[in-house]
């Protein structure tokens, strides 16, 4: 899903870091993540949801942050900066990820270079974060429904007790003894 993001085509504009935030009850939790090196998400794994931090900001209102500059991410989150500032990034927008009219986690894309985030790039921004909510709505859809299955499954299974064998062939068939009749045919 990333990939796919990652390599479309954004006129003038192109996020060379992209990350997916989803939320599992109070806490955001990345769920994949493009552009960083390995191990790079650790401070990102389980974040509570009232963090001072864009992403968070994003779930809990429903909406887009863009931040243009280092210098506004600092003012605006200054407890959450040093995360970021790891990273080398000179702009970021984080948009809401949302599906049946639910916020279901964030996108975050973030630039090397300063963006000022104009109309149409937000608008493509937009257009793309509500492709990427769809896709995690129906993923996460998808699991659910396999995990229901499986548990659904599991319980119509018959449970064997204690005194009660387990075959392990089928009995076989012996041929009808000689002089006995057979109940299809009538005959001997």
């Amino acid at each position: 899903m990333l990939r796919v993001a990652a390599n479309l085509s954004m006129p003038g504009f192109t996020p060379d870091g992209l990350a997916v935030f989803g939320v599992e009850a109070d806490r955001l939790t990345i769920i994949g993540h493009h552009g960083q090196a390995a191990g790079s998400d650790h401070p990102f794994t389980y974040m509570p949801i009232d963090t001072d931090y864009p992403a968070a900001e994003v779930v809990r209102t429903g909406r887009a942050v863009y931040l243009s500059s280092p210098e506004q991410y600092r003012t605006r989150y200054p407890l959450t900066w040093p995360l970021a500032q790891r990273f080398g990034r000179r702009s970021w927008a984080f948009l809401p990820l949302t599906a049946s009219g639910r916020t279901v986690g964030a996108w975050l894309a973030a630039f090397a270079y300063p963006v000022a985030f104009t109309p149409d790039e937000r608008s493509v921004l937009t257009t793309v974060a509500r492709m990427l909510g769809q896709a995690l709505y129906r993923a996460s859809t998808a699991e659910t429904e396999r995990e229901l299955s499986e548990s659904l499954q599991r319980s119509m299974m018959p449970k064997l007790g204690p005194g009660i064998p387990v075959c392990a062939s089928p009995p076989a068939m012996s041929p009808p003894a000689a002089g006995s009749r057979s109940a299809a045919t009538g005959t001997t």
